[in-house]
């Protein structure tokens, strides 16, 4: 009994039990509940997932952060030192160095488009393009915008993916619309419209009198003209024009 009496009292284990629920949830919940976040901008995205991360295993970390929707980080507002561009800085940066690959992609893009160490940046797209539909195509137009001469290469390459690849057909114009914004976002020189295409931007089916579906005098195309096209070299000079020209 003296024992019982003298012996220190064992401290009980705290149990956060307000964060059960949340630890808890399917990642497919969580996934959802982010894309609600991201609507309302940056911070409180990145506070939840802070608290949520550290209950769970890395392979479910890697889960959440490869299925956000990185086709709007671009649109985070970012003023010089303001704290919600530091905290996105230092997430998208840490995001690329675990492999996220909307993130390698974001990064790459963003360096391209400034014209930062481009061969690295290309070869960083080219390396995750098997298997992220917007690597893919970001490659292929940032390939041939530093590299002129293998437009008909990148041309064939993105027509063929077109026509048998449902998926990156269903996305070409998400895609498109996403690289126009980081273009956007990132292009320091406001009147600067790279041109990547012979002939002031006329396909060489449209100069030796083939069949070809551009309409060169027209004011901008559509993207069911884009992903409809027979002509290699008039899809990628229409995505072109979406993606620089914004028409």
């Amino acid at each position: 009994m003296n024992e019982l009496q003298n012996s220190p009292p064992t401290k009980k284990r705290k149990i956060c039990t307000s964060m059960s629920p949340l630890i808890l949830l399917d990642v497919d919940i969580i996934l959802k509940i982010c894309s609600l976040l991201q609507e309302d901008g940056f911070i409180d995205l990145f506070f939840f997932i802070q608290v949520w991360f550290p209950f769970q295993t890395s392979e479910t970390l890697a889960t959440l952060l490869n299925n956000l929707d990185w086709s709007r980080v671009h649109e985070v507002v970012e003023p010089f030192k303001n704290l919600e561009c530091r905290v996105f800085n230092n997430f998208v940066k840490h995001s690329a160095e675990i492999g996220v690959k909307g993130a390698m992609c974001y990064v790459s893009c963003k360096n391209l488009i400034k014209a930062k160490n481009p061969q690295h940046h290309l070869q960083i797209l080219k390396s995750i393009s098997a298997h992220d539909s917007m690597s893919f195509l970001a490659y292929h137009i940032f390939h041939t915008l530093y590299h002129p001469s293998t437009l008909r290469e990148n041309a064939v390459i993105l027509h063929a993916k077109c026509a048998t690849d449902s998926e990156f057909r269903a996305k070409v114009e998400k895609n498109c619309t996403t690289l126009k914004g980081r273009y956007r976002k990132y292009n320091c020189n406001r009147y600067y419209r790279p041109d990547i295409f012979p002939q002031n931007g006329v396909c060489s089916s449209f100069v030796s009198g083939e069949d070809h579906n551009m309409d060169v005098f027209g004011l901008g195309c559509s993207y069911k003209e884009i992903v409809n096209s027979s002509c290699s070299e008039c899809m990628i000079l229409m995505m072109n024009f979406k993606i620089f020209r914004g028409y």
